[in-house]
């Protein structure tokens, strides 16, 4: 049980981390919603980069997402031989790291004492939040080592010197 409340509070975060993001695309630049338009590294799209326009939309996105988000935790959550044989699911080692931290971050401890928005963060006190980690996380410089790691499957436990973020 205590679980699905982890991960309904992260599901939760991804609602807060969605809207931050349309918000930003809603204040960039034509020109740089071009770009991200663009499957091409030396030119730029001709339209931009457009938010889905209609609400029902939008909402049938987010419930798609969400039913992603919770599959793959569920999953993370089983035992390996369990989850290989019910759902065929094989985690990399970088994919377990993440997941592992994100599971085990401090914001997600106390699940009664925080909203949503406090966890994942408010602009200006993103150090110590699941939204500051999960941006550190995504920016780290990894180390031959690590990406070799990365080609690796089959993973069944790690270990806290695994996990440095």
């Amino acid at each position: 049980m205590e679980d699905e409340r982890k991960i309904a509070a992260v599901l939760e975060a991804l609602d807060v981390l969605l809207d931050r993001c349309e918000e930003t695309a809603r204040k960039t630049s034509r020109s740089i919603l071009c770009w991200l338009r663009s499957t091409h590294a030396l030119a730029c799209y001709l339209k931009p980069f457009i938010l889905v326009h209609h609400p029902s939309s939008r909402r049938k996105y987010r419930v798609l997402f969400k039913r992603c988000l919770l599959l793959i935790f569920r999953s993370y959550r089983m035992d390996p031989d369990t989850r290989d044989r019910l759902t065929g699911i094989r985690f990399k080692r970088k994919q377990f790291r993440f997941l592992e931290a994100i599971w085990n971050h401090e914001s997600l401890s106390d699940l009664d004492a925080q909203s949503p928005r406090t966890r994942l963060s408010l602009p200006g006190t993103e150090e110590d939040s699941l939204g500051g980690f999960m941006q550190r996380c995504l920016s780290h410089n990894y180390s031959e080592d690590e990406r070799e790691d990365d080609d690796e499957e089959d993973v069944t436990e790690s270990s806290e010197e695994d996990c440095e973020y």
